[in-house]
């Protein structure tokens, strides 16, 4: 059974025992989640052994394609100088390299394949973690909510009237507030139109005083013409 399987089968079956079970859903989930990661972190551990070993046959299986077609120059130059025994012992070497090959060909199949399947298996087993996480963050904002609108709904059934007593003594004081400002600029501007309106008073009646002076000193000179005739 692949890993992803595994931990599917695990988790759900965890899930439902402890979710039927207990009353704090939030840390079983919790618990789920940790022991999912902690999967996770093995089967990655896995997969990156997989992938170093891999890596190696590859290179060994290069290096031996290389040493057999070393022998077979070898071979061939000592058949050429005339030494069959150096020959044959080329040969020798030769075939001995590619049984080694066909060998490590084999096991590097086989870590080429395990590392596929695990690959796979790690994909699925985040993508379920992921789905669990999503969930979990979901319900968590879910439940959250409901427990505010219910505190906030048995806040009011019990000090519903308390409440709203308390409300309209602040909207009181405030409003009290509100008019005592409202007071103080009304009184402001009224001092402050009283004093332009003196003013403009005395100067309306500077005005009609020198108008009357102005009135009396033309009569007087009118008398004095009249008297000289």
């Amino acid at each position: 059974m692949s890993i992803f399987k595994r931990l599917s089968a695990t988790f759900g079956h965890q899930l439902s025992e402890a979710v039927s079970q207990i009353e704090n859903q939030d840390a079983v989930v919790a618990a789920i989640i940790k022991e999912s990661r902690e999967s996770l972190a093995k089967a990655r551990v896995r997969l990156s052994r997989v992938v170093a070993d891999a890596e190696q046959s590859a290179r060994q299986l290069a290096e031996l394609e290389q040493k057999q077609a070393r022998w077979l120059v070898r071979a061939k130059e000592a058949q050429q100088a005339g030494d069959e025994a150096k020959a044959l012992a080329c040969l020798k070497e030769k075939k001995q390299c590619a049984a080694e090959f066909t060998r490590l060909q084999q096991r590097h199949s086989e870590h080429c394949s395990a590392r596929i399947r695990i690959e796979s298996d790690v994909r699925g087993a985040e993508e379920k973690l992921q789905a669990l996480q999503h969930k979990q963050h979901m319900l968590r904002t879910r439940e959250s909510a409901a427990s505010t609108l219910a505190g906030l709904q048995k806040l009011e059934s019990e000090h519903g009237d308390d409440l709203a007593a308390t409300f309209e003594r602040w909207e009181m004081k405030i409003t009290g507030q509100e008019l005592s400002i409202n007071g103080v600029t009304q009184n402001t501007l009224g001092e402050l139109e009283q004093a332009y309106l003196s003013e403009e008073e005395e100067a309306s009646l500077r005005a009609e005083l020198a108008l009357l002076a102005s009135d009396s000193a033309s009569a007087d000179q009118a008398l004095k013409t009249e008297e000289g005739k």
